[in-house]
């Protein structure tokens, strides 16, 4: 995926997150993914040639889920390999469509690359948070092993 700029809205369990879209090293429909069942914890893989990406589905409190519904996949950059995120949707926002102001988690940060979120941005009374793009691949990397 080319450097989208802006920010990718991603919707997990019925509410929105952002991603910046250089963040992304992909984004792929659910049709094109190796959907696993059975209950493992990856929900999907994304298979070219001899690279094997694996994706997790979570809840709005960013739980690991082992069934659910999403229709994409958003792949966030990350050593040694891409790891990503099932949503129901993914859709690219342009810088000009979305204010981001900063924000400091409260609390112990969950990974040792810090808080998941690190701004947050504000519409009316709606607050959309926005990843951290190697918080949320730290994240994910440890739901996928440590669960």
């Amino acid at each position: 995926m080319a450097d989208t700029g802006g920010y990718l809205r991603i919707i997990l369990d019925g509410t929105a997150f952002l991603l910046p879209g250089n963040a992304a090293a992909a984004v792929e429909r659910r049709e094109n993914l190796r959907v696993e069942g059975g209950g493992d914890r990856v929900g999907a893989w994304r298979v070219s040639g001899r690279d094997r990406w694996p994706a997790l589905l979570l809840d709005r409190g960013l739980k690991l889920l082992r069934a659910g519904s999403w229709q994409q996949a958003v792949f966030v950059r990350s050593d040694p390999q891409p790891v990503g995120l099932l949503a129901a949707s993914v859709e690219p926002l342009t810088e000009l469509d979305v204010t981001v102001e900063r924000f400091t988690s409260p609390g112990a940060a969950p990974t040792a690359r810090g808080p998941l979120f690190s701004g947050a941005w504000v519409r009316g009374t709606d607050i959309v948070l926005q990843f951290d793009p190697d918080a949320l691949a730290a994240y994910l990397s440890q739901l996928r092993t440590n669960q």
